[in-house]
């Protein structure tokens, strides 16, 4: 449906649910991240509340919070920095986080060999969703050098002419679909 509204037809697509993200992560042998202290505190917090709310992940240790770094974290700790809600600014800064941790998953993925993102893929293609049939993604795989040295762009909607507003008690975002739209064709398109 978000397609129909900005008027894009999305092809080739694959997306995951929250609890398959800690997996994938898992799976890829976690990330490493630059973070601040702030973020590391609040990881913290996070990550109790999924797994004993939510049941995602397992086993995942707290970070030591006292300085600001670079932190290796797994599957749980990488949702919960991508969750925080309340450590840095708004939600436009929650969801570049999760664009941060997607970008350090494909360049962590840029160093394996391709048998290892054969062996990768396996685990991780059964938790996706996707249009992409199984031999659409070996063969993706096979051209993976060429495609995972492409210079990921990333898009934040709404990027323009948007407001604040509650509706039935909740705060949202109003946005002028037509301009956001147009944004995201150009984006897509060109």
């Amino acid at each position: 449906k978000i397609f129909e509204d900005f008027g894009v037809d999305i092809d080739n697509y694959a997306a995951v649910n929250f609890y398959d993200f800690a997996n994938i992560i898992d799976a890829a042998g976690g990330v490493d991240l630059a973070l601040s202290n702030a973020e590391v505190d609040k990881i913290n917090e996070y990550v109790n509340w999924e797994q004993s709310n939510l049941g995602v992940g397992t086993g995942a240790s707290w970070l030591d919070y006292s300085y600001d770094g670079v932190y290796h974290l797994n599957g749980t700790q990488a949702l919960a920095f991508c969750r925080n809600r309340s450590s840095a600014g708004s939600d436009f800064d929650r969801t570049e986080r999760q664009r941060t941790v997607i970008s350090a998953v494909l360049e962590k993925a840029q160093s394996l060999s391709l048998s290892e993102l054969y062996d990768l893929a396996n685990v991780v293609l059964p938790m996706v969703t996707t249009d992409l049939s199984q031999g659409d993604c070996l063969s993706l795989l096979l051209s993976s050098g060429e495609y995972l040295d492409y210079e990921v762009e990333t898009l934040r909607i709404p990027a323009v002419d948007y407001y604040d507003a509650y509706i039935d008690g909740m705060a949202v975002l109003r946005i002028d679909f037509s301009t956001n739209a147009a944004l995201v064709q150009d984006t897509i398109y060109n």
